[in-house]
């Protein structure tokens, strides 16, 4: 049944956790046409802070966002070359060891904490927080595995476990654990809110297999790579990001081609067809694109004009529909709020604590 079968997949997981690569995401620009060259590659480096002495730094490198700590104890002007936000290794939290002699306690730990907590799943008193820690800090890894099989994506795309569990594994390490909010826990508690709303009966009846898991997948991966820092900043220190991307949503445009490549690096979907990866593709991008806070005029002006229209209709037309998934995502972006007082307080001082550490970041550059 479906419980022995997702039995069976943790397993599986939990014993490659060890032996999957960690893939990163190296950045070039083509002078000629600007486009991201996403090129995977093993392991990762970090960009240490060095001091120039003396001379005008009028011409700043530009700040590698995850050395924060290392910026802050620099002497006199800092300046960080940047080569790949993706390239600076994550200090994740310690893990169980996999091996013979621990697997029947990871078992029962696992079964009896962590499978008591993901039951709760549709519910929006879901408790992310409480089910990270019974996992070790593989929140986003474990409830993706689940809401995959629950969903039946496995055997309706002929997705291959092992692609799947390396694939979720890339994503999950392509989040920064030194952002406070930024970060896969984020990532794990906005695609929880994304199931609650494929499961309104509304959206459950009419939504097709292929955009309930690019929805997923947009939920895991709207964030990727973030900097923990915003659009603005990046602006203001011209980022290469805000070069290259013009001033124009420049965090949703990297975090989209960001999950491309990551989806490319593992494989997942090369039995796809041309018009299935162009279609999943498509609203990966469109989904992400839409969690841009600066385009929040636009789709209240649209969603207003879709309220007034009496042709409007999510089960025969795949824009309509399309436009209530992105909705739908824009909503589950922001819903801490919404969620039940312990963990929205959580939320508020975490995202609080990342927005003081960008302005005392911006204080140690200038």
């Amino acid at each position: 049944g479906p419980v022995h079968t997702y039995k069976a997949c943790v397993t599986k997981g939990c014993l490659m956790h060890d032996a999957i690569h960690k893939y990163t995401t190296d950045v070039s620009c083509q002078t000629s046409d600007k486009d991201m060259i996403y090129v995977g590659t093993l392991g990762g480096e970090r960009v240490k802070c060095k001091h120039k002495e003396g001379g005008d730094h009028k011409n700043r490198f530009d700040l590698d966002l995850k050395d924060i700590e290392g910026a802050s104890r620099c002497q006199g002007r800092i300046g960080l070359k940047f080569l790949s936000l993706h390239k600076i290794r994550r200090k994740r939290r310690p893990v169980l060891k996999f091996s013979p002699q621990n697997a029947s306690l990871l078992d029962v730990q696992y079964n009896e904490q962590a499978r008591r907590v993901l039951s709760t799943v549709d519910s929006w008193s879901f408790d992310i927080f409480n089910f990270d820690k019974l996992i070790a800090g593989k929140s986003l890894f474990h409830l993706a595995l689940h809401l995959f099989q629950d969903y039946g994506f496995l055997d309706i795309f002929n997705i291959d476990i092992i692609k799947l569990m390396r694939c979720l594994s890339s994503i999950e390490e392509g989040y920064h654990d030194s952002n406070p909010y930024h970060n896969s826990l984020h990532a794990a508690d906005v695609t929880q809110a994304m199931h609650c709303y494929l499961r309104e009966k509304e959206l459950y009846n009419c939504v097709l297999p292929i955009e309930a898991m690019a929805a997923l997948f947009a939920s895991m991966m709207h964030d990727l790579d973030h900097p923990g820092v915003n659009q603005a900043y990046l602006i203001a220190t011209t980022n290469v990001l805000a070069s290259l991307y013009e001033n124009s949503s420049v965090l949703e445009n990297h975090h989209w081609r960001s999950a491309v490549g990551v989806l490319h690096e593992c494989g997942i979907f090369d039995h796809f067809d041309a018009h299935q990866w162009g279609l999943l593709e498509w609203q990966l991008k469109s989904l992400i694109l839409a969690t841009d806070i600066t385009r929040q005029q636009e789709f209240i002006r649209k969603f207003k004009e879709y309220q007034d229209d009496p042709n409007f209709t999510i089960k025969n037309n795949a824009n309509h529909r399309h436009f209530v998934m992105q909705i739908a995502m824009k909503c589950a972006d922001i819903s801490n709020p919404c969620r039940l007082w312990p963990a929205s307080k959580q939320w508020s001082e975490k995202i609080c604590e990342e927005f003081f550490l960008q302005g005392t970041n911006y204080l140690v550059i200038y």
